[in-house]
């Protein structure tokens, strides 16, 4: 879907002529997730299997098991987060990124929600930094 679509149909609900129902509501859905990993981002939310599951429900009709790997991944991203040290918690966005490619959660193939996860790690790194942890 090109850029102009997808603004037509986030802002003014017009589907692109031709193009099939899915990929339009793959859209809408994964700027649903968007908006919540942003907002949960400059809120300072703890990761936690849950949270991660509404992420992932927010791309998906169905969320899928979250295996205890993700439990494991959330601890220490929230550990480090809570670090005195700017080095740790921008380490914190390299290894969030790198972690969740070896755990390969995602029943979509990680290709929709690891955007969705970057930005909240980002948002909640630069909102740990700027503010202070």
């Amino acid at each position: 879907m090109t850029e102009l679509g997808t603004k037509l149909l986030l802002d003014d609900g017009i589907t692109a002529k031709g193009k099939p129902l899915e990929h339009h509501l793959m859209v809408k859905d994964n700027y649903e997730a968007m908006k919540f990993a942003l907002k949960a981002g400059n809120e300072k939310q703890l990761l936690s299997s849950d949270f991660l599951k509404k992420l992932n429900s927010l791309n998906m009709a169905e969320t899928g098991l979250i295996p205890e790997a993700v439990r494991i991944f959330c601890e220490e991203f929230n550990r480090q987060m809570k670090s005195d040290n700017k080095i740790d918690i921008l380490r914190s966005s390299f290894d969030a990124h790198a972690n969740l490619i070896l755990i390969h959660p995602w029943q979509d193939g990680n290709n929709k929600d690891f955007p969705v996860n970057d930005e909240f790690h980002a948002t909640a790194i630069r909102t740990a930094i700027d503010k202070g942890s």
